[in-house]
This record gives C-alpha cells, sequence and structure tokens, in this order.
C-alpha cells in the first residue's frame, strides 16, 4: 500500500501538465489501483458475509439462552413446589406416628380380666369389664390400624415426590451447563465478530485511500486531455436497474401468482413445490427484497452468485464474475456447466426471471441429491445446519397447510397430509425443552416440550392418541404399541435412551440412524442415533404405533 500511494502521489505533478509517456504510465497505474480497490472490495464483502453469519448464530444463540433461561426458572418453581409437597408430606407422616406409638402400646398393656372373678374386698374400686375391656381393645385397635393404612399410603408419594425433586435438581443443572457452554460460545463469537469488523474498517481506510488517489490520477488525465481538446466533455455513466414484482398476498403466505412456476420446476426435476416456496420466502421474502442483491453478491429471485449461475470457470472471486461476463448468455452458461435455465423459453436464462430463477434453484438441487438426501442438497444451497432447518420446517408447515391442485390452485386446509415424521419440523429452532413441559395447551403454542409430551403431540396431530396428555410419561409410552427389532426399526418407530434413568428419553425415528425428539440442549431438533451420545445412550428399545396417515 505505501509503495502504492508513493508511485500515484509521484504521477500526479500537476494540472495539465502530463507528457506522453507519464499520461501512459499514469494509465497503466489508474488500472491497478482499480484492481487493488477490486480486490479490497471483494474482501469486504467477505467480511460483510462472515459478519451477517456470526450475527445469525448470535441471534440463534441469545434466543436458545433466554429459551433455556425460561426452563431453568420453571424447573425451580417446580423443584420447590415438589420440596413444599415433600415437606408436607414428612410432616403428616410424623404427626401419625406420634398417634400410632402411644395407641400401639395401650392396645398391649390393656388388660382383659372379668373384675366378678375378685374377691369381694377387692372390689371397692370400680373395675371395668371384660366386655368394655373388649370394646376399648376393638376401637382403639381400629383407629391404629386406619393410621398405619394411612401412613402407608402417604410413604410412596413421599418417595415419589422426592425422586421428583432430584430429578428437576439434575435437570436444572444441566439446563445451568448448557446455558455456561452458550454464554461461552456467545462470547467467542462476539470477539470474532469484532475482529471482522475491525479488519472490515481497515479495508475501508484503505479502499478510501486508493479512490482518492485513483479520482486524483483521472482528474489529471482528464484535465490533460482537456488542455490538449481545449474542452471539458462529458462523462456519461449507465447506471443499473432492476424490476421487482412485489406480490399481493400477506407476508408469510405462498403467493398464488407463483405456483405455476414453482409446480412447472417440480414436474421437470422432481424438487417438491414446497421445498421450492419455502427457498423464496427464505431467500428473498417472495420478491419482496428491495434490490434482489444480496450483501456477497447473489442476485435474483432465488438468489444465486453470479458465478454458480452462469458456471465457476468464469468465477474471479467470491463467486463473482467479470463485469464483461452476460450470465444470462445460455451458451456462456452451457460452457460453465452452469445452474441458470431458460425456463420461460425468451432466449436467455435470467435470475431476474421468475419462472428462470425458481427453475435454476429446483436443478441446483436435483443436481446436488436433493432425492437421496435433502438435508445434504439444501446444505449446498447454503453452507449452514440452521439454515437447512429453517428451509425443512417453513416447507413442511406449506405442505402441511395447504392442498396444491395441477393448475396451481391453493386451497388451505390445515392438518392435511401431515406425517409423523415429519410434523414436528416446524418446532425446530423454534422451541425449547422444559422438563414436564407440553401438557397443556399454552405450552404447546409456546414450543414448550419435553421428550414425551413432543411425541403425544406429534402423534396427535395426525390422530393417534398415546394416552392422557397431562400424564404421558416414557414409562408410560414404552408400555404401547409392538416391540420391533432394531434391524427392523422403520420411520414413525418409537426410540428409547437410558439418560438420567433407563427409558429416560424417547423420540421418533426418522430412518438413515436419524431421530427427532424434544432435546434438551436444543429443543426440538433431529439427532443421529449412529454415533456419540445417542448411540451410546440407545438401550435398543423400538415400539411401533400403528397409525394411518390422515
Amino acid at each position: 500500500m505505501k509503495r502504492l500511494a508513493t508511485l500515484s502521489a509521484a504521477l500526479v505533478i500537476g494540472v495539465g501538465s502530463l507528457p506522453g509517456p507519464v499520461l501512459a504510465e499514469t494509465n497503466s497505474t489508474v488500472s491497478r489501483i482499480e484492481n487493488q480497490i477490486e480486490g479490497i472490495q471483494q474482501q469486504i464483502v467477505k467480511m460483510d458475509s462472515t459478519i451477517n453469519q456470526f450475527q445469525n448464530e448470535k441471534a440463534v444463540l441469545k434466543n436458545h439462552i433466554e429459551r433455556l433461561k425460561t426452563a431453568i426458572l420453571d424447573n425451580r418453581a417446580k423443584i420447590k413446589e415438589a420440596r413444599e409437597e415433600s415437606f408436607r408430606l414428612e410432616t403428616e407422616i410424623q404427626e401419625l406416628k406420634l398417634n400410632i406409638k402411644p395407641l400401639q402400646d395401650r392396645v398391649s398393656i390393656i388388660p382383659t380380666y372379668d373384675s366378678t372373678l375378685l374377691p369381694t374386698h377387692q372390689r371397692i374400686q370400680p373395675i371395668p369389664s371384660a366386655l368394655e375391656t373388649t370394646k376399648q381393645i376393638i376401637t382403639e385397635t381400629e383407629t391404629l390400624n386406619l393410621l398405619i393404612e394411612k401412613e402407608e399410603a402417604i410413604t410412596p408419594k413421599l418417595k415419589q415426590q422426592q425422586s421428583l425433586e432430584l430429578e428437576l435438581k439434575g435437570m436444572a443443572d444441566l439446563l445451568s451447563e448448557q446455558i455456561a457452554e452458550k454464554d461461552k460460545l456467545l462470547s467467542e463469537l462476539e470477539i470474532k465478530e469484532k475482529q471482522n469488523h475491525e479488519a472490515k474498517e481497515t479495508l475501508e481506510k484503505e479502499r478510501e485511500i486508493l479512490s482518492k488517489q485513483k479520482t486524483s490520477i483521472e482528474k489529471a488525465i482528464e484535465n490533460e486531455k482537456a488542455r490538449k481538446n481545449e474542452n471539458l466533455g462529458d462523462l456519461q455513466v449507465d447506471k443499473p436497474s432492476t424490476s421487482i414484482f412485489v406480490p399481493s398476498s400477506p407476508k408469510g403466505q405462498v403467493p398464488p401468482e407463483y405456483m405455476k412456476y414453482y409446480l412447472h420446476a417440480e414436474h421437470e426435476y422432481g424438487i417438491p413445490w414446497y421445498y421450492l416456496a419455502s427457498l423464496h420466502g427464505i431467500e428473498t421474502d417472495f420478491s419482496r427484497h428491495p434490490t434482489m442483491i444480496s450483501s456477497v453478491g447473489a442476485v435474483g429471485h432465488m438468489q444465486f452468485m453470479p458465478a454458480t449461475w452462469v458456471g465457476h470457470k468464469y468465477e474471479t472471486s467470491g463467486g463473482l464474475v467479470a463485469p464483461d461476463i452476460d450470465i444470462t448468455d445460455i451458451t456462456l452458461i452451457k460452457a460453465g456447466s452452469g445452474y441458470g435455465v431458460d425456463a420461460d423459453n425468451d432466449g436467455i436464462a435470467s435470475p431476474w426471471s421468475i419462472a428462470d430463477s425458481v427453475a435454476s434453484a429446483a436443478k441446483y438441487l436435483a443436481s446436488h441429491g436433493f432425492k437421496k438426501d435433502v438435508r445434504k442438497a439444501i446444505w449446498h444451497y447454503n453452507h449452514a445446519d440452521w439454515y437447512v432447518d429453517k428451509v425443512i420446517a417453513q416447507a413442511e408447515v406449506y405442505k402441511n397447510s395447504m392442498n396444491v391442485n395441477k393448475d396451481g390452485e391453493i386451497n388451505i386446509t390445515p392438518g392435511a397430509d401431515n406425517d409423523v415424521t415429519t410434523i414436528g419440523n416446524r418446532w425446530i429452532n423454534n422451541s425449547v425443552y422444559v422438563f414436564g413441559g407440553g401438557r397443556n395447551q399454552n405450552d404447546i403454542k409456546m414450543g414448550r416440550f419435553d421428550c414425551s409430551s413432543f411425541v403425544h403431540w406429534a402423534f396427535s396431530q395426525v390422530g393417534v392418541k398415546l394416552g392422557e396428555l397431562t400424564s404421558v410419561s416414557t414409562e408410560t409410552l414404552k408400555h404401547l404399541g409392538t416391540a420391533i427389532k432394531v434391524e427392523d426399526m422403520q420411520p414413525g418407530d418409537l426410540v428409547f435412551f437410558d439418560t438420567y434413568k433407563k427409558d429416560g428419553h424417547v423420540g421418533i425415528y426418522l430412518g438413515d440412524g436419524n431421530f427427532i425428539g424434544a432435546q434438551s440442549s436444543t429443543g426440538v431438533a433431529i439427532a443421529n442415533m449412529n454415533d456419540g451420545y445417542w448411540k451410546e445412550k440407545f438401550n435398543h428399545r423400538v415400539k411401533r404405533i400403528d397409525y394411518a396417515k390422515k
């Protein structure tokens, strides 16, 4: 940077005084500065992308931390209730024991003689008859038995409350550990974000210095030409313009006018329309984005990087291409093995055409193995697991709330075509684990579940009731359905894990070693049971619940 600044300063030697050889060298310097500025701009774009990623990850972490804090407060309230109930039961048992002991002593020593058998001189004081004594024994014995039965009935309740209190304390400790871990991750992200901001500011200052140098040199060139031609002339700059179609439907809903494009792409490439709609909604809010150009240079309705659209053989850096490359040129796209498609048959493949853009997104997903691995294909679209989860979850919402006919007309039918293996996707990144949660409609509305209440909710959405919601637990679920061998597992089967106790966790098997459940650290999420923690905890209990898709 210092060498370049010195050179350019030496070249700007005066308005209207640039000799021919110096003028040529000056033009060369301008080109070098422009290359420098372009390189810095590309680095800034990458910095913006990284900073945006950090901000997204921070937002997700903060959301999880807040949910975990709420869960801890709920658990603490439950611990207090359990402790108070334990104290009440202990007090009641102690009172019973205080009443039982005297009765036991009296019953054991009450005499059973008949006073009429005593000599007359010993009958001075009235002595209870055998009948009276017997009545007294019977009465006190009955009272004693009632007290003992009451004690025996309360004792198991006390043990149950003490066990519940212990489990709740363990869960609260686990949640606290998770908050500490996420706080640590959050701090690390904030440090990284700060470092990237500082690096970006340095780059912007360098760009500003270079731009001023370039302007000074260009001004010198312009003045020299004006001096020779005796007029200053005008510079005309063409400004790009874009025409963005804004759908009329409310936010959060699939615009009916786009359905024909989704269905056409589904027919051509085999990608279900609701995944394409989900991508469209997430990327540009169904083309409502004000510029349709992202901070990293992605363009159009479905936000393609230019190099991905036209082909990576034309890439300069960071997914961008040179300004003289026409990314809509079908011949260039074919030669570069790009993903751009001319779906509307107008002779060009444009990311600004909704038909072309949607079809190209479908082609891209299909090319990356969507039929074999949905998650992996979506991950190629945006390399972030949270993004994959979001696309799948939103796609399931669209799928489960709409019926679409072949003409692209939408009929809203909430709950239609639900599947127990996918219905829970809507809660991914939108729920929190709460021990004992999910057993009332308010909890369900807020996405507050534990593992067994989530399973109960998922099956209820397909018309299957797994016992009473208020009392559902892993213990009640493990006795339902038919036992299945591990090698015969199918999507929809219940799988059990030994966590804080035997059969302490339950989830719904999805296939390929994955299951969905309300996990204590993430809320509702998909996890793999073929390795790591869940492989170690899986106890090979598998139960199949018969249900028919509604």
